[in-house]
């Protein structure tokens, strides 16, 4: 149970991003997310067809993600019983419909960008561009009912944000652990996870290398 606001920020290094390092140890290694989850007998981990398997308590959820005709499907199957339940995202209208409660709804809040947009590109420096998704309570406890898992509240970003990669899910689930069991009743409250986006021109002004991957994760 959450008491009052309970700020946390867990923080993803730039070593994640999607280049092919050892995400868990990377992303946490030795930290106090680490600690986090471990603690709350969480453990997240990437498989070779790119979808993610949370090991909560011992029980096992496979998240996977897979789009096509503007609809993002995000399954989440239970490894011992093989049955599996469905999030789907239409892209254009962020209209999420569950089959865990049988909700449609349209999430509240759109995504937030900001940064370096306006300043002028940097030769061989990073131009940086953030992007924040946050989902309340309210709408969690819509989607999956009155309880919170780390498999559903990754599984809800990895849709989101439309990326199948294991720092979305690690970041999402770190913040999942303060609100694990009965989703709080609090109308202002939510889950936030923010992306970032590194882009590289040369002397000309060619975008040469992007990196993406996840800065930072909590509730409000």
């Amino acid at each position: 149970m959450m008491k009052g606001k309970r700020l946390m920020t867990a923080i993803v290094t730039a070593a994640l991003f999607f280049q092919g390092v050892s995400p868990v140890a990377a992303a946490f290694g030795m930290s106090n997310d680490e600690s986090i989850l471990s603690s709350a007998g969480i453990s997240i981990g990437e498989n070779q067809n790119g979808s993610i398997t949370i090991n909560d308590n011992g029980s096992k959820k496979i998240i996977s993600l897979s789009e096509a005709g503007g609809v993002r499907t995000v399954t989440i199957e239970d490894e011992a019983t093989g049955k599996s339940n469905h999030l789907f995202f239409d892209v254009e209208t962020g209209k999420v419909t569950s089959d865990f409660t049988g909700a449609t709804l349209y999430l509240s809040s759109e995504p937030e960008s900001y940064g370096d947009e306006d300043v002028v590109q940097r030769v061989n420096q990073p131009v940086r561009t953030y992007t924040r998704y946050q989902i309340s309570f309210a709408e969690i406890r819509a989607i999956f009912g009155p309880y919170a898992t780390a498999a559903n509240v990754a599984s809800l970003f990895v849709g989101r944000i439309g990326i199948p990669a294991l720092d979305v899910a690690l970041g999402a689930a770190v913040a999942a652990v303060w609100i694990l069991g009965s989703v709080p009743d609090d109308p202002n409250g939510g889950i936030y996870v923010v992306t970032i986006l590194k882009r590289w021109y040369d002397d000309d002004g060619v975008l040469y290398q992007t990196q993406a991957g996840i800065d930072s994760a909590g509730i409000y």
